[in-house]
């Protein structure tokens, strides 16, 4: 492909998520109004959710996002979901921190939660398409605008990498494509 083609695509790339960001960030999509009575149902003071939604806290829908894009962007829209969802549930259960980064960001004697985190690798986005995936989903998930199809799971592993020891001593909710999902105890 021609540089000058590249140059164009990626400017285009960029003006898209650009403009989806900003509609994401800011609110303006109207099923977001549509779903307010559910979300003061849904969430606990643990998941910030303000009455205005162009107010969502821009820090920790970044941190899931990543998170999202991080550990699931291979994946089905249903398997990023999950993701999502599995950190959304963690923020709100008290054995985990209070906050999205919080529950992204967390060590357990020493190790990260979330492999990428920690791993020692660039945290560069180089997926543009990906990552306004993975913000949408995150999004999504933040205003509760997606059911948990995850059934409550606080845990996830990819099992075609490997079974953890730990995956033994909780109840599996579901496999979504490469990832179990597990309840804690």
């Amino acid at each position: 492909m021609p540089k000058s083609r590249t140059k164009a695509l990626t400017a285009t790339a960029l003006l898209l998520f650009g403009i989806m960001s900003f509609l994401m960030l800011n609110g303006i999509d109207r099923a977001i109004a549509q779903t307010r009575a559910e979300l003061d149902e849904q969430y606990s003071n643990r998941v910030k959710v303000t009455n205005n939604f162009s107010e969502i806290d821009k820090k920790q829908l970044t941190c899931l996002a990543k998170n999202v894009y991080f550990e699931s962007r291979g994946e089905s829209d249903k398997g990023m979901l999950a993701v999502a969802h599995v950190t959304i549930n963690r923020a709100q259960h008290k054995h985990f921190p209070r906050s999205i980064c919080g529950v992204v960001q967390q060590k357990n004697e020493g190790m990260c939660q979330f492999s990428w985190y920690c791993d020692g690798e660039s945290d560069r986005i180089r997926d543009r398409l990906a990552w306004i995936r993975s913000m949408k989903i995150a999004f999504q998930a933040l205003t509760g605008q997606s059911p948990d199809p995850t059934h409550g799971a606080l845990y996830f592993h990819n099992f075609r990498i490997a079974e953890p020891e730990w995956s033994k001593r909780f109840r599996r909710t579901i496999t979504i494509g490469s990832h179990s999902f597990y309840r804690g105890n």
